[in-house]
C-alpha cells in the first residue's frame, strides 16, 4: 500500500490500508486483506479484513446485539484451537466520512497466545460490511503497542467508505 485508498467498485467500498502493508483481494470468502510484511519472530501477523455481505442492514441497538452474537459463532467456532472467544463491548462509531457504524470488541485465544480483534460493522444501500483487525492482545491493551499497532490499523479502519449511503440512520 502506498497510502493511497485502494477501491473494490464491485464490492462497492474502498479503504486506505496503512502504508507498506500488502493488498490480497478476493481471499477466500473475504472481499479484501491487507497485512504487513511477514517477520522473523512475529509471534502473529496482524491483519484487517473486510467481508462484503450482499445485502443492507439497518444497524441499531438490537440488531448490534444480535450481530454480536453471529461474530461469537462466526469466529469463535472458526478453529478448534480458538478458546474463549467473546465480545467484550460495543458502541457505535462515526467513520471519517461521517458514515456511522458499530465498533465490536472481541478477546480470545489461539494456540495459547492472547489475541483481540476490533471488528466495525458498516451498512451502504445495498449491502453490509464487517471490517475486522486481528492483533496480539498487548497491543490492544499497552500505551506504547497501541501508538504503533492499533493506531495503524484504526487510522486505516475510519477511512472505510460505502458507495452510497445507507437508507437509515443509525440510531
Amino acid at each position: 500500500a502506498d497510502g493511497g485508498p485502494v477501491v473494490l467498485t464491485d464490492k462497492g467500498f474502498s479503504i486506505v490500508p496503512p502504508v507498506g502493508w500488502e493488498i490480497i483481494t478476493d481471499y477466500s470468502s473475504t472481499s479484501l486483506v491487507t497485512q504487513p510484511a511477514f517477520r522473523e519472530g512475529m509471534k502473529y501477523q496482524r491483519t484487517i479484513q473486510v467481508v462484503s455481505k450482499n445485502k443492507s442492514i439497518e444497524i441499531g441497538p438490537q440488531m448490534a446485539e444480535e450481530y454480536g452474537q453471529s461474530i461469537i459463532i462466526k469466529f469463535g467456532q472458526s478453529s478448534a484451537n480458538i478458546e474463549g472467544y467473546r465480545i467484550r463491548n460495543f458502541l457505535p462509531v462515526t467513520l471519517r466520512d461521517g458514515n456511522e457504524g458499530v465498533l465490536y470488541y472481541a478477546e480470545f485465544s489461539l494456540d495459547g497466545t492472547e489475541l483481540m480483534q476490533a471488528h466495525m460493522l458498516v451498512a451502504s444501500k445495498t449491502r453490509h460490511y464487517l471490517v475486522t483487525f486481528t492483533d496480539l492482545a498487548e497491543h490492544f491493551e499497552s500505551g506504547e503497542g497501541t501508538k504503533d499497532f492499533l493506531s495503524v490499523a484504526w487510522d486505516s479502519m475510519i477511512s472505510f467508505k460505502v458507495d452510497s449511503a445507507p437508507g437509515f440512520r443509525v440510531t
